[in-house]
């Protein structure tokens, strides 16, 4: 009896440590921002490719819905996005940020206001560093061929 129980207890940490690695990993807005802050631009880049693709959590309060056109000069194609811009935030490094939250359907931004809170989970572009400001890209959608080149990936 007491050698099942060990088999049992054994099967099932094996499924719960093996499960834990499937996931996909949400990255931590904070996390990203105290990396970037504090490396060269070579890193930068570095920790962009490191960061691109992977889901990320983010919320915040909204300060506007713009409509966001883009357009690559290599292919003469434009692409028109909706972009959900929070109110800037304050890192735990003391850096302030705000999200850029992309859809690509008017129908989602629609219902959104300024002052409303918003959580959302979508795939990390890159990082914008303007002046005192970094502004974090996340997509929503499902990334295209077209979205990649439209976001300069």
């Amino acid at each position: 009896m007491r050698q099942i129980i060990k088999s049992v207890f054994a099967a099932v940490l094996f499924l719960t440590v093996a499960a834990s690695f499937s996931y996909c990993e949400t990255v931590s807005v904070d996390e990203l921002v105290a990396r970037y802050i504090d490396a060269t631009e070579v890193q930068r880049q570095q920790i962009e490719a490191e960061y691109r693709y992977k889901t990320i959590a983010v919320s915040g309060v909204i300060k506007d819905v713009v409509d966001w056109n883009t357009f690559d000069e290599k292919t003469d194609t434009s692409g028109h996005y909706y972009k959900v811009i929070t109110e800037p935030k304050t890192a735990k490094s003391g850096i302030s940020y705000e999200i850029s939250i992309l859809y690509k359907d008017k129908a989602k931004v629609e219902p959104l206001s300024k002052g409303q809170e918003i959580k959302v989970g979508g795939t990390f572009i890159k990082i914008i560093n303007e002046i005192n400001l970094l502004s974090i890209l996340v997509y929503t959608d499902e990334l295209t061929p077209e979205d990649k080149v439209m976001f300069e990936l």
